[in-house]
């Protein structure tokens, strides 16, 4: 119980793992250099997404929902969290082809990449899957980019 008395409750001290596994993601996607040609940045900000994931479980999993009891990140963790998507979708704006509606269009593909990095980290987690099967990441992105098999 001390240690939630340090953080003002338990809530505290998920809302201090919530942020902290988001702060973590965030170092890890803008260590990702933005000279790199686009496709590559998409590929390299997925791999860092799932090194976090795997190297941090447990705020992996407080960040993706497995919050403890009625626990709600407040408005401004979730705005920071939502934040992170940002990079992706910059990335993916750059990687994809010009349209008239690109920003929607780089949104869709970025949550689609999202979502198939979100499943391949579970079920990595969860040793379903060999985590280290990078190549299936770098062809799903190349895949969702329009881009072919890599």
């Amino acid at each position: 119980m001390q240690v939630y008395s340090r953080f003002g409750g338990k809530d505290g001290l998920l809302q201090a793992l919530f942020d902290e596994g988001f702060e973590a993601l965030s170092s890890a996607q803008q260590a990702v250099p933005k000279a790199l040609p686009a496709q590559e940045r998409v590929r390299r900000l997925c791999h860092e997404y799932l090194r976090i994931a795997a190297e941090r479980p447990h705020h992996y999993a407080l960040m993706l929902g497995a919050h403890s009891g009625d626990f709600k990140p407040p408005q401004a963790s979730h705005e920071r969290a939502l934040a992170t998507l940002a990079h992706l979708v910059d990335a993916v704006a750059q990687a994809l082809p010009p349209t008239l509606d690109q920003e929607r269009r780089a949104s869709e593909v970025a949550h689609q990449i999202l979502a198939f990095c979100h499943g391949w980290a579970m079920l990595s987690a969860t040793r379903i899957v060999d985590g280290s099967q990078t190549f299936v990441i770098d062809g799903a992105v190349a895949a969702l980019l329009g881009k072919g098999t890599g």
